[in-house]
């Protein structure tokens, strides 16, 4: 049994509904069934993704190497796609992708390592600034402790 994919030759991974999908391109295709959740207008399909995926599996913001699934490394470290605009889509690890996403700053990804942006106060802060989290990518919660003890004040 191969991949369910046109031309690839890979053993299966995982099963999706009557199809089953290589490591590669079944983490395409949960990519591409995300896109068309998002807000925008575009499309990307497998087939797309395939084609402007690089194989390199190099991170575009950090540049470190990226895993298809958390089953092969840390969370953190596997590929996401990133929509700068309506066209135009990046691949890039989780975890910079997590700092992107809570922030309408397209500055945060130049923010250092050691610093996490606050969605809520939208603060870069130290990562000591923030709860463990072990269910999310980075391991910290979302919102600093400033802004956590505030919004559970306000529950």
């Amino acid at each position: 049994m191969k991949c369910s994919f046109k031309k690839c030759e890979n053993n299966p991974f995982k099963n999706h509904g009557n199809a089953s999908y290589c490591l590669k391109h079944y983490r395409l295709m949960l990519i591409s069934i995300g896109i068309c959740n998002s807000n925008y207008n575009k499309r990307f399909t497998l087939g797309e993704l395939d084609t402007i995926f690089d194989e390199n599996m190099i991170c575009s913001i950090c540049n470190k190497n990226m895993i298809f699934h958390r089953l092969f490394g840390k969370a953190k470290d596997v590929v996401t796609v990133q929509h700068w605009t309506e066209k135009d889509i990046s691949f890039m690890c989780m975890e910079c992708n997590s700092r992107h996403g809570a922030s309408d700053n397209p500055n945060v990804l130049n923010i250092s390592k050691n610093l996490k942006w606050c969605p809520h106060c939208k603060i870069a802060k130290n990562k000591n600034q923030f709860h463990k989290d072990n269910t999310r990518g980075d391991g910290l919660s979302g919102i600093c402790k400033n802004c956590k003890s505030i919004k559970m004040k306000q529950i």
